[in-house]
């Protein structure tokens, strides 16, 4: 089997390193890969690292963590990557490394220096247009001289990374087509491979009513028998509209005065809070809860709807939003909105997925509607249960890695 060097500037004891990074290295050890993580790691998470140590040292992985920094900007950027880096270089030195695997544009910058001076093969795993998505989440104003600079000069390392990586993995479909007709894009390797944000199957499954854990967070959230719940969970920043779903709930509370909103978040609320007082909505209307992952199946169980809403534009064609696998696999019924990544051709699939096309009353209006007893008891079709399988995720990466280190498939 492969050695492979993991390299990401999102932190293993994140929310998004637990739940899209270290099951997939897991799983990819248990096949027989030899995995080394190098990690950006936040101050503020301090207190799961000795944790997480051992979780990867007890499945045979070897993890290097960094510190991340963020002050002063750029500068501190520049930093964390030159110490990711002089790292990879040790490590390089020391152990024979067939793949580096690198998550996001920031890691496979240096992926990209690595093969430039080794014969180490490159996986670009993208994650998503992510220049786009700092420009168009208005991270970076494109109008300010320093990140004019920054973003031009990004733009021709994408291109470098495109032309020079020997696999690349995307999270959509969409953005696949996107990038293979896309010239300056346009990848050299034949390998291109999608694969989903996966959920893992053996932690996702259906809680039953009669789980004691449920009961106990059902009761501390003051859940009452004859209540709907209606569920979001996961970030409120950026990219999700917080605003346009207490909307779309305001709508939903018309047709099922029993309804109460659920909103489980390890973010602050303070904007989300001053929203609903804004709307009018009664405060015995809204629940919050911040779940750590192991908690998260037992609390989304609670719910018999859940709802979504992430803003379209053109870096969301690449987008594969983590709460969509969790809830097919849960069997929850949703509701989201259109023009985000593979979205719309994936819940043409199955009967337990409602799309809204526009964030207004009429638009919410129809879609609660269309909400009733039938619809809030359908079941995830199995082909999504498969399509967003952590199994079927780390088999495509398995391959991919096979592929590479036998030296076919790609040009």
């Amino acid at each position: 089997m492969s050695s492979i060097l993991f390299l990401s500037t999102d932190g293993l004891t994140d929310q998004l390193g637990q739940s899209q990074i270290l099951p997939y290295l897991v799983g990819l050890r248990k096949k027989g890969h030899a995995v080394t993580i190098i990690s950006l790691e936040k101050s503020q998470r301090k207190s799961a690292i000795d944790s997480t140590r051992q979780y990867v040292n007890d499945r045979g992985i070897t993890w290097l963590p960094l510190s991340y920094h963020n002050r002063p900007p750029v500068v501190a950027t520049v930093w964390d990557l030159f110490s990711m880096y002089r790292l990879s270089r040790e490590v390089l030195k020391k152990t024979k490394i067939d793949i580096v695997h690198c998550r996001s544009y920031l890691a496979a910058l240096i992926g990209l220096r690595l093969k430039y001076k080794s014969t180490i093969k490159l996986l670009f795993d993208t994650r998503g247009f992510w220049i786009d998505e700092r420009i168009e989440g208005k991270i970076w104003n494109p109008g300010n001289l320093i990140y004019a600079m920054i973003i031009r000069w990004l733009r021709v390392r994408e291109r470098h990374l495109y032309k020079n990586a020997d696999a690349v993995v995307m999270l959509t479909e969409a953005s696949k087509k996107y990038l293979r007709t896309h010239s300056a894009l346009n990848p050299t390797t034949s390998l291109l491979e999608v694969i989903p944000c996966c959920t893992d199957e053996k932690l996702f499954f259906t809680v039953p009513e009669t789980d004691p854990n449920r009961k106990t967070i059902s009761t501390q959230l003051g859940i009452a028998e004859q209540d709907m719940i209606v569920l979001y969970h996961g970030s409120l920043g950026t990219w999700y509209k917080i605003d346009e779903l207490i909307d779309f709930f305001a709508v939903l509370t018309k047709k099922f005065p029993a309804a109460r909103l659920l909103i489980v978040t390890r973010d602050a609320t303070d904007s989300l809070h001053a929203k609903w007082k804004s709307t009018g909505l009664t405060s015995d209307k809204l629940l919050v809860f911040s779940a750590t992952r192991t908690q998260m199946p037992t609390v989304l169980s609670l719910a018999h709807l859940a709802v979504f809403f992430i803003t379209p534009s053109f870096s969301k064609m690449a987008s594969s939003p983590t709460k969509l696998g969790e809830l097919c696999m849960m069997h929850i019924p949703f509701v989201t909105n259109s023009g985000v990544g593979d979205g719309d051709e994936l819940i043409a699939q199955t009967t337990n997925g409602m799309i809204v096309r526009e964030f207004t009353q009429q638009a919410y209006q129809h879609a609660v509607d269309q909400i009733d007893s039938g619809f809030l008891t359908q079941q995830a079709d199995r082909a999504l249960l498969e399509y967003f399988s952590l199994e079927r995720g780390v088999e495509k990466y398995h391959s991919l890695y096979l592929t590479l280190t036998e030296r076919v498939g790609y040009i």
